[in-house]
């Protein structure tokens, strides 16, 4: 298979930084959309022995949103935490995104790259171990009493994500 043929254009830090809000902003419609209505059994459903629940991979999305800022602030810095409370880990996933958001939008400098910012906690964040926000978004369908939900592209929604703010999706 041949690999494409792309030379990366120059880009400005401010525009780097966009689209890295961007993507948070995107994990927070995606994560709001998966979160929102959820019956209560779908905190610790497994689909076997050893697999993760969603209250566990919410947690490790959120451990390495924590990871990434670590990493906008020049530390290398990890910690797992564990809660057995859904709404304390919605929550905290929408706390971490917002604190991840907030220092992108500020002027502070970088402690990593942005491409290793993007690539390592974000896009994990989106497919790393399972992948844990599109499997919580199947998941979470398919528990549902009753509903379909389709996927949608967020560009057609009447409420898409602003690069602006991590808020959209809650």
């Amino acid at each position: 298979m041949n690999q494409p043929n792309v030379e990366a254009s120059p880009s400005s830090p401010g525009t780097d930084r966009k689209l890295l809000r961007h993507a948070l902003a995107t994990l927070a419609y995606r994560g709001g959309k998966v979160m929102r209505g959820v019956p209560a059994e779908f905190r610790d459903f497994r689909i076997g022995p050893a697999s993760r629940s969603p209250i566990e991979i919410l947690g490790h999305i959120c451990d390495v949103l924590d990871w990434g800022l670590a990493m906008a602030e020049g530390e290398h810095r990890w910690s797992e935490t564990h809660s057995t409370v859904w709404r304390d880990q919605v929550d905290r996933f929408f706390q971490a995104l917002t604190d991840f958001d907030d220092y992108m939008a500020s002027d502070r400098e970088l402690g990593f790259p942005i491409t290793q910012l993007l690539q390592e906690p974000v896009a994990d964040s989106f497919t790393r171990d399972a992948p844990p926000l599109g499997w919580l978004a199947c998941k979470g369908r398919e528990l549902r009493q009753g509903e379909h939900s389709p996927g949608v592209s967020w560009a057609l929604s009447s409420h898409p994500p602003s690069p602006n703010s991590t808020e959209c999706g809650r």
